[in-house]
């Protein structure tokens, strides 16, 4: 409660910036219980999705740099899913990030609730980001990624990335994306079947 009236402040300085993804595109899991989206910048919940998913991406958090990235940064944003039979819950989210050129886009990890407990969320959540990873490589983007420094849904399925893009600096809090796999390819777009 002491901090909120600086951190109000500064949210509300970087909420006017445009939105760094296609905030108009939900993707729905094959089971159509989970949906995934772009979080618009103005939705406060972009910066505390850590207390979401129970994780350290807020303001008090060790991943504070990455929550408030997200949310100040015109090529940064947030990645949510949601339960929609749960007047949609976010079961899991990832701070967004893109190298220049839309040479990469990476989901900087996925952080969730019950993606190891709840049958086959793990499986659906994935394919969420699968979805969403082939329509932004159709979009322009060479390579779409997921960090994989903290995993709990079983992102060694998919292949590893040899030369991922650098970090920009001015991100912070680069821990969970140095090692990543690729969530949507030409090998990916071409090979669909295998993973729908």
């Amino acid at each position: 409660p002491d901090e909120y009236k600086a951190i109000e402040e500064r949210w509300s300085k970087s909420s006017n910036l445009l939105d760094a993804f296609p905030i108009h595109l939900s993707f729905e899991s094959s089971d159509k219980r989970y949906v995934g989206r772009f979080l618009p910048r103005k939705d406060p919940r972009g910066l505390f999705l850590g207390v979401y998913t129970d994780c350290c991406q807020k303001p008090d958090g060790e991943g504070e740099d990455a929550a408030w990235a997200g949310h100040e940064n015109i090529d940064s944003g947030f990645f949510v899913v949601e339960d929609k039979k749960d007047k949609n819950k976010i079961i899991a989210q990832s701070w967004v990030w893109q190298c220049p050129n839309k040479e990469e886009l990476v989901f900087d990890n996925i952080e969730g609730l019950g993606l190891d407990k709840i049958p086959d969320r793990a499986e659906k959540v994935l394919e969420v980001y699968k979805r969403c990873g082939e329509k932004m490589k159709e979009m322009g983007y060479k390579r779409v990624t997921i960090g994989k420094g903290y995993d709990e849904i079983g992102l060694d399925k998919l292949p590893n990335v040899k030369e991922p893009c650098k970090q920009p600096e001015k991100y912070g809090y680069p821990h969970d994306s140095k090692k990543r796999v690729q969530v949507a390819d030409k090998r990916f777009i071409n090979n669909l079947f295998k993973y729908y």
